[in-house]
């Protein structure tokens, strides 16, 4: 049996922003340039296993609302 389906994953800007942030954090603040990449790899390889049987792993509803938000 093969698995033919593929998903699209969506990023969220909260997201881009935070793995910017630790990104910046690991480069910058711990000098460690190359973890700071192969970490990146890390996350751009995970997500994009998640195109097959994204199912593996608990979908997380977003937190803010923009609109509930005074």
């Amino acid at each position: 049996m093969t698995l033919n389906n593929k998903y699209t994953i969506l990023l969220t800007s909260a997201f881009k922003e935070e793995l910017e942030e630790i990104m910046y954090y690991i480069r910058h603040k711990l000098k460690e340039p190359l973890t700071s990449k192969r970490f990146y790899k890390q996350v751009v390889n995970e997500i994009k296993s998640l195109k097959f049987m994204p199912e593996r792993y608990k979908i997380i509803e977003e937190i803010y609302n923009k609109s509930k938000l005074i």
